[in-house]
């Protein structure tokens, strides 16, 4: 039999346990272990009835009665799955600035943006001329430039001879108009300087004509001859730029945009 002092003992630790916000833990008063039980709540005890055999007793303001209820032994380890242990909360789950072990660090550029653009118009002969804007224009067309590199025209665009499917149209040659294959191109290199420019990228070289074009205003064209001179941009963003060109009917347009 346990005297009334110990009764009394046993039933302050059992208060104290759920004062202290204990879900489930061992009680031991006087080498007899006790179990709260983890859906134990803020009850009121009558300790005067508690016993042996029931580790807590819970007696609610609208049923004076007495339960006992035994609560099963469980141990818990740490690193246990036990409910409500170990597991982040719903709201640390959800948390969007938790980052991934796996994330990769990179420089996104902005959504497909047009960053600079140009447009120039031709007549409608000869076609010749006309047959070769169309061609460079689709040389230069999907280049991408990457962060730091150089664009060559020239490069890009290749030897503009007659094994390549160009016509001879009118040139210049030393501040004289001569005729020569390739004639036209210099058009579709002075429509990529200025979006180029209005991108706001670095030009590397440009050269003006011998004589003044029609399609830009003066000093805005960029004169090209393969193996000679060249127009050439860096691009000098934290993300790759794509160049996109297009003929329409007597006009084409060059895009730099974000890629």
């Amino acid at each position: 039999m346990i005297d009334r002092g110990r009764k009394a003992r046993m039933a302050l630790a059992i208060v104290a346990a759920i004062a202290v916000g204990f879900v489930a833990a061992n009680i031991i008063v006087h080498g007899i272990e006790y179990v709260i039980a983890a859906d134990i709540h803020p009850t009121i005890i009558d300790p005067t009835k508690v016993s042996n055999n029931a580790p807590y007793i819970r007696s609610t303001p609208d049923d004076p009665d007495i339960t006992p209820k035994i609560a099963p032994h469980t141990e818990i380890t740490p690193g246990s799955n036990a409910p409500g242990l170990n597991a982040p909360s719903s709201a640390d789950a959800a948390r969007p600035d938790t980052p991934s072990a796996n994330a990769p660090s990179v420089n996104r550029p902005p959504a497909t943006k047009i960053l600079g653009e140009y447009s120039t118009e031709f007549s409608s002969g000869p076609k010749s001329r006309n047959l070769n804007i169309k061609l460079a224009a689709q040389a230069i067309d999907n280049t991408i430039v990457m962060p730091g590199e150089t664009f060559s025209y020239n490069d890009t665009v290749g030897p503009t001879n007659k094994e390549n499917g160009y016509q001879r149209a009118q040139i210049f040659v030393r501040g004289t108009k001569s005729y020569g294959y390739g004639g036209g191109v210099c058009q579709v290199s002075s429509t990529l300087y200025n979006a180029v420019d209005e991108a706001g990228l670095k030009v590397v070289e440009r050269h003006n004509h011998s004589l003044p074009v029609s399609y830009v205003p003066k000093g805005k064209d960029a004169a090209t001859s393969y193996g000679s001179i060249d127009f050439q941009f860096t691009n000098t963003l934290s993300y790759p730029v794509e160049i996109n060109a297009s003929v329409s009917d007597n006009s084409i347009l060059v895009q730099i945009v974000s890629s």
